[in-house]
């Protein structure tokens, strides 16, 4: 249930407000940076912590700047965030959840 509700607030926020959107938690930002990765072709293992997540992401900041709406809504979400170190199944379903969107 956490899973899904963090991944529908993400889909939500990239696709229904394009300002400066922000993720709320950890659970938000495994699924928008796993989505990211997905969507850049890069495979995200879902034991990978958070922190070092969000820095694959961050460094392929200039192609997801470059790409379509939704790289870059997923990109504004994503930069912004500061990680707080939630850890647990919840955060690698997520990832997982990223990868198959």
């Amino acid at each position: 249930m956490v899973a899904d509700c963090a991944k529908m607030a993400v889909e939500l926020k990239v696709n229904r407000f394009q300002g400066e959107p922000a993720m709320i938690s950890d659970y938000e930002c495994a699924y928008a940076c796993s989505w990211a990765l997905k969507r850049l072709g890069i495979q995200a293992d879902p034991e990978t912590e958070l922190d070092q997540l969000k820095d694959d992401v961050m460094s392929q900041e200039q192609k997801l700047s470059q790409g379509d709406e939704t790289d870059r809504s997923l990109l504004a979400l994503i930069k912004p965030y500061k990680v707080q170190g939630t850890h647990g199944e919840g955060i690698s379903e997520l990832i997982r959840m990223g990868m198959e969107a």
